[in-house]
């Protein structure tokens, strides 16, 4: 009986020593909120925050705002570039220089430039519309790797008549990659600003060049159904390694011919790309 009794009190003492590492292991949420939250960005129009570099210094941004830090010399007026024309643009944020820049610069086909501003992007004016897409960052932060279907993504006017034309005849979002300037090594917890940087000098590579699964149609927005405009999303949803010498994206292209394989049914498949 004694020894029940001392198993008994054993099994128990062991199920509450057990009840303890769990309540010591689990959690407890703060009661108040996190008082260190930064807002970056400020406009009427959607932004999106698509990666980080691993040191935190750096934010790759998608947005259709006008949301550039003005550079030196110029003023909010003069901003060149700038995003007023609502086009869905790549912009990076340092948080070392404190600052916005837009990477993109990039006009769509309009079917009229002399309609009042307020509507020139309007889907009913848009014959064929620009995009830059879905960007990611390196590890390091040197490399960002982004869709475009615009043919020189740092500065395209798909108003001019020439692209207008490549555009009407293609328009198929294509893989870029963007080489991001050399920077001044910086503290992020000191507060010190190093030296100004423009991140906009960098270099561009074009990875892919496919004709595109379908071309594209203007918007329309005084029939029935509504219609937006449309351009082909062949070459999309890139992703890349740690120094950017790797990266992965979905194609429904036929892009590969090294190892063999085809992609015949236009079926979404992984590709890889080694710089």
């Amino acid at each position: 009986m004694k020894q029940v009794l001392r198993l008994s009190f054993f099994v128990l003492a062991l199920f509450c020593l057990s009840r303890a590492e769990v309540s010591a292991q689990t959690a407890t949420p703060s009661p108040t909120p996190d008082p260190f939250i930064t807002q970056l960005t400020s406009s009427a129009v959607d932004s999106f925050a698509r990666d980080i570099s691993g040191d935190g210094r750096f934010v790759v941004i998608e947005s259709n705002g006008d949301i550039a830090t003005v550079p030196p010399g110029q003023t909010a007026a003069t901003k060149s570039p700038n995003n007023k024309d609502g086009n869905r643009e790549i912009f990076l944020f340092d948080l070392a220089q404190r600052r916005i820049f837009q990477i993109t610069d990039t006009k769509n086909a309009l079917k009229s430039t002399t309609v009042a501003a307020a509507d020139i992007n309007k889907n009913d004016n848009i014959q064929v519309e620009v995009s830059n897409n879905r960007p990611a960052i390196s590890h390091d932060g040197k490399w960002i790797v982004f869709s475009s279907n615009a043919a020189t993504p740092f500065s395209f006017d798909g108003d001019v008549q020439a692209n207008e034309d490549a555009l009407k005849a293609d328009g198929n979002q294509e893989i870029f990659l963007y080489h991001i300037p050399d920077v001044t090594p910086a503290s992020l917890t000191s507060g010190d600003t190093p030296a100004y940087t423009d991140l906009r000098t960098g270099v561009f590579t074009r990875v892919t060049d496919t004709p595109a699964s379908r071309l594209p149609t203007p918007g329309v927005s005084n029939a029935s159904p509504f219609t937006l405009p449309f351009t082909a999303d062949d070459n999309r949803e890139p992703s890349i390694n740690d120094d950017g010498s790797r990266i992965a994206f979905v194609s429904t292209r036929n892009l590969a011919t090294a190892n063999g394989k085809t992609n015949a049914d236009a079926s979404p498949e992984i590709y890889a790309y080694t710089r």
